[in-house]
């Protein structure tokens, strides 16, 4: 039997059969093609150290297995590449080792392509930025208000005076402003123009879940809708779980207008405290007055732990309560009470480390910075620092490439044998850590009954500085111990004790962490080696009358420094309710805060 087929039959076979032929050949080529867009996102681990852009592109491509193409002599101008990555995409690569140097690059079936960007293409790879000022209901200025880019999650906050500014790649995003106690605002389709400046200025109101919250002023507590006077407070949840050595450091960026600064990074710095700014015509600012459960302290000997409230009371207001001590504003501290009930015991532990963000990039070779330095020096005083001649630069420069011959040598010099130095020492990272370990203990015990009850805490914090572990370490502690009893000697009569005690140290090693530092910076030639061949330290070179090796001060420990404070407190009293809606408090305080260098 013969089958006949129809023309539309033959049409849509043969339509298939195209269509079956053409799916067939994209399969195959579909691999070649994903392989192709997959090579710029393939992670890779380089380190390269003050080379040529040609060896670290040859490095880059022994690295990823990834072939590259190039004119010689576009790159061929471009030196002192210094890159040092883990397990990052080679497109991320590419655009930190090219990006700066108006070079681009693409994939080309497979093989990247280096070539020069054009103007456009240059304007085009600047980043835009994104400024303005955040103010409140008042047009006043939110200093450490958040300002967040969602698509690129990245974020900064304003300053002082609620300025902002916000670099951020040509593109269409969303923006999203929040302060605390006050609703967030979110911008959508913000356009940010390459090397333009996108102006947003922005206007936060009050959380109206914040208004009926009861805050403490100086005369007791009352809802903050009902406040005429500027209040902010905070509780309890702004200080848990957190790694900060003390109350500054988590209380920053958490009460507006409560500015909080650090002078320096060392462990254990204190903040200091400053409410809405210079408060004065000559711009000289005071520190508010700080009261702990009505008594006033330091706020950075507080265990963190123990505080349930902060209040801060910013206006001229607070003046009616408690005069001129408060015309720089007014912080009341709050500690957490005692209370009654089953034994409970709470203990908690942090362990955190603090990394390095930005430092000096050191000239780690020994011939570059030595000519360097002895240039500048001989300008200003008409001699060379280090007193090297020219065949001890042409021993540095030989050094440079053939890292098999010695550091040190011994030659005679002005009639006697002594050490010559043609080292390359990275003294920063021989000196110092990347990052700081710190850790932190805390445990508390409440309990009691309808007569007793009571409340004791107690805190070990520790933090450690940059020093390395083989020299004497610069080391911060602080301990904490509060107690609270509270009797109730009857229905309308109690009496109480609420006792702090805190204490801490701070040990830096050489001649202190303000003093040592500069004679590390000015003194530490890379040229110079920790130690001689024989073991002992390379203090100066007989050469110049300049050079110290403070690794030598660190290692003996000759000399160091240190501070101690104490700071003890006990507030005795009682509370009488003589008639219903009618209490007497009476307390007495005893303060003692020796402080003391050795």
């Amino acid at each position: 039997m013969k089958f006949k087929f129809n023309n539309n039959i033959i049409k849509a076979m043969r339509f298939t059969f195209v269509l079956i032929s053409i799916l067939a050949t994209a399969s195959l080529l579909l691999p070649a093609y994903a392989g192709n867009s997959q090579i710029l996102e393939k992670r890779v681990s380089v380190t390269i150290k003050n080379a040529t852009m040609e060896a670290a592109i040859s490095e880059i491509q022994d690295q990823s297995k990834v072939n590259f193409a190039y004119d010689h002599q576009l790159i061929g101008k471009f030196t002192g590449v210094t890159l040092n990555v883990q397990n990052e995409t080679l497109d991320n690569i590419l655009k930190k080792v090219l990006g700066s140097r108006a070079l681009g690059y693409k994939d080309v079936n497979g093989v990247i392509v280096i070539n020069a960007l054009t103007k456009e293409e240059i304007k085009q790879q600047q980043p835009g930025k994104l400024a303005g000022k955040v103010v409140d209901e008042k047009s006043l200025f939110l200093p450490s208000a958040t300002i967040r880019i969602i698509e690129l999650n990245k974020a900064i906050q304003s300053d002082e005076a609620g300025n902002y500014q916000l670099s951020a790649p040509a593109g269409t995003y969303t923006v999203v402003v929040s302060y605390i106690s006050y609703e967030s605002q979110q911008f959508n389709n913000v356009q940010i123009k390459a090397g333009e400046i996108t102006p947003l200025d922005v206007k936060l109101l009050p959380s109206q879940n914040g208004l009926n919250e009861v805050v403490v002023v100086g005369y007791g507590t009352q809802k903050k809708v009902n406040l005429t006077g500027a209040v902010s407070q905070v509780d309890s949840k702004v200080f848990e779980d957190r790694p900060v050595a003390g109350i500054a450091q988590a209380l920053q960026g958490t009460v507006p207008n409560l500015n909080i600064t650090f002078g320096d990074g060392h462990p254990g710095s204190q903040g200091k405290f400053n409410v809405r700014g210079y408060a004065s015509i000559t711009n000289v600012s005071g520190s508010p007055l700080v009261l702990i459960d009505g008594v006033p302290g330091d706020i950075n000997m507080l265990n963190p732990h123990d505080v349930e409230t902060v209040s801060v009371l910013k206006d001229a207001a607070s003046a009616a309560i408690y005069g001129a001590r408060a015309a720089f504003g007014v912080i009341l501290v709050t500690t957490k009470k005692a209370k009654n009930g089953k034994l409970t015991i709470n203990y908690g532990s942090n362990f955190s480390q603090q990394q390095v963000t930005t430092r000096t990039d050191f000239i780690t070779d020994g011939y570059t910075q030595l000519r360097l330095v002895d240039e500048a020096f001989s300008r200003n005083v008409g001699n060379s620092y280090s007193g090297y001649n020219a065949e001890d630069y042409a021993q540095l420069k030989l050094r440079q490439t053939d890292k098999s011959l010695p550091s040190v040598v011994v030659q005679n010099r002005n009639g006697q044998n002594q050490y010559v130095y043609y080292g390359s020492t990275d003294w920063w990272h021989f000196l110092f850590k990347n990052s700081t370990p710190a850790m932190d203990h805390h445990v508390s015990i409440t309990g009691g009954n309808d007569k007793v009850d009571f409340l004791i805490s107690g805190r070990y914090y520790q933090q450690k500085g940059l020093y390395q572990s083989d020299l004497r370490e610069d080391v911060y502690n602080a301990y904490n111990f509060r107690s609270k009893v509270n009797a109730h000697l009857s229905k309308w009569l109690t009496v109480f004790s609420n006792m702090q005690f805190a204490a801490n140290d701070y040990i830096w090693p050489a001649n202190g962490y303000n003093s040592n530092n500069p004679g590390l910076y000015n003194h530490a030639m890379a040229a110079y080696v920790p130690k001689n061949p024989d073991g002992t330290f390379t203090y100066r070179t007989n050469l110049n009358n300049y050079g110290a090796n403070e690794y030598a001060d660190l290692q003996n420990g000759k000399s160091f420094g240190g501070t101690k404070s104490y700071d003890f407190t006990n507030t005795i009293g009682f509370t009488a309710e003589v008639i219903k809606g009618l209490a007497i408090n009476g307390n007495y305080a005893f303060q003692l805060s020796p402080y003391s260098d050795f």
